[in-house]
């Protein structure tokens, strides 16, 4: 979209520099102009004079980038929009456009915002400058940011990647409709680094997709976390219709946060370590496919990790010590073809308390990994209840060697109203365990229907002759 795209990177730079950037005195002078719209009739701007709402953040100036702060196709960003930033209660609208990033937007100031003029994502590109990797925005706790509409492309280098967001902000942040094109490096998978701080606050994440191929390096010296929400997180986050392939340290990882983090409506395939983890009594995980299949890899990917990439677990129910419930995950496919030397479809970790798993398929055709383990408390660590449910979950599959569902060391466990049907395996294995129930379940296995080693379960109406449903055709989608 580059007027002259066979310029180079630094001739587009200096060209920027000399003409199509403004400098800080004017950009402010401008943005105080675009304020005045609507009191005052001199101001040459063609800027909106009414406040515009987006998800409860209100925008009182609206500018264009081209029009009104001099961003053409083609020029860079940054140095404008951290000015702007400053004085926040901005929306900055992007024409049709490929833009350039080299250095962050530091957001000291509450309500500023992007978004294309069009409304279709694939309008307005966002692209690193040539050997580097900034995150293109950097919240200082403030509240009311919001990106919709765009496009980041990484680039198809070795040396360049482009973080949308770090940092921390008190509240309201919404990012809708944003694609992610292009290579991910091994330093550079990096995309949602954030937390939201204040107790009250929130942030709405949606239809955000990212499938290009990475480079799986060396975990965890050379791998990185796409969405990372630490245990300064004290709002709640919902994430909902995000499509994440190909993480190289684990896709959205949230278990360590206070507020709760709500997962719906998404699809992981072939994420490092964890495609989704997350915990909380008042968190889920609902509609929504994990797929770990390494024969399946993006055909641009690269694997220098000599021992080979680990899909170690699709959902870990895991808080690192701080003392999580579990959440409810519902209405879930997890599909396991080929994880590597993983851990488990599932997996609920002793730091974290029951999980409460419901209408939820697995297919597992991998030997030797669980398809569910529900490990053993960690009274110290774990928070109540301890007991996990499972209710309406199916296993199916070829895989051998673990049993469908394993539960060790959690009093009160429930299985109810599922289905195994795995002609290779063990059907459910109570360990340690007392006043564990299973009942009004079918459990069509080739090996032991129950192994209960030191645990006493109660046992009613159990089968073993119905086939179970297995996940959806069409749940896997190519790269």
């Amino acid at each position: 979209m580059d007027p002259d795209p066979d310029r180079t990177e630094s001739e587009r730079l200096s060209g920027q520099s000399k003409s199509g950037f403004l400098n800080r005195r004017k950009c402010l002078a401008l943005v105080a102009g675009v304020g005045a719209i609507g009191t005052s009739s001199g101001s040459a701007l063609a800027a909106s004079s009414n406040s515009v709402e987006r998800n409860g953040i209100t925008f009182d100036r609206v500018v264009n980038a081209d029009d009104d702060l001099g961003i053409s196709d083609g020029g860079r960003v940054d140095d404008i929009l951290d000015d702007v930033a400053d004085e926040g209660d901005t929306l900055v609208q992007f024409p049709p456009g490929e833009y350039l990033v080299r250095d962050s937007v530091t957001l000291n100031e509450s309500d500023f915002g992007i978004e294309s003029t069009t409304g279709d994502r694939e309008d307005v590109v966002f692209k690193p400058v040539s050997d580097r990797s900034p995150a293109m925005f950097i919240g200082k706790n403030e509240s009311g940011f919001y990106v919709g509409s765009i496009t980041l492309d990484r680039r198809d280098e070795w040396d360049s990647s482009l973080t949308l967001m770090r940092g921390g902000f008190s509240d309201m942040v919404y990012l809708k409709d944003i694609l992610v094109e292009g290579w991910a490096p091994k330093d550079g998978e990096n995309l949602l680094i954030f937390d939201i701080t204040d107790s009250d606050g929130s942030a709405l994440v949606e239809d955000l997709e990212r499938r290009g191929p990475s480079e799986f390096g060396s975990s965890p010296r050379d791998t990185e976390i796409t969405i990372l929400n630490t245990s300064g997180t004290k709002g709640d986050i919902t994430y909902r219709n995000l499509e994440i392939h190909n993480a190289t340290e684990t896709g959205l990882y949230a278990g360590k946060a206070y507020g709760a983090i709500r997962v719906e409506d998404s699809y992981f395939k072939n994420c490092a370590h964890s495609a989704v983890r997350v915990t909380g009594n008042d968190s889920w995980i609902k509609n929504t496919t994990i797929v770990m299949d390494i024969g399946d890899l993006h055909p641009d990917a690269t694997v220098v990790d000599p021992e080979g990439i680990q899909l170690n677990r699709g959902i870990w129910v895991q808080s690192a010590g701080h003392e999580h419930g579990g959440p409810l995950i519902e209405d879930c496919e997890v599909i396991m073809n080929d994880a590597g030397n993983g851990s488990a479809g599932i997996l609920n970790h002793g730091d974290s308390g029951g999980i409460e798993l419901r209408n939820t398929r697995i297919e597992c055709n991998q030997d030797d990994i669980p398809p569910i383990l529900i490990q053993d408390e960690s009274n110290g660590k774990a928070a109540k209840p301890y007991e996990a449910t499972l209710d309406g979950v199916s296993v199916t599959g070829s895989g051998s060697g673990k049993p469908a569902i394993t539960i060790r060391d959690r009093d009160g466990t429930s299985v109810k109203n599922s289905c195994i049907e795995m002609p290779n395996a063990d059907g459910i294995e109570f360990e340690g365990t007392s006043d564990g129930t299973i009942e009004d379940t079918n459990i069509n296995v080739g090996g032991e229907e129950t192994v209960f080693e030191n645990a006493d379960v109660e046992t009613s109406n159990l089968t073993s002759d119905d086939s179970c449903p297995a996940p959806s055709l069409g749940s896997e989608k190519n790269d």
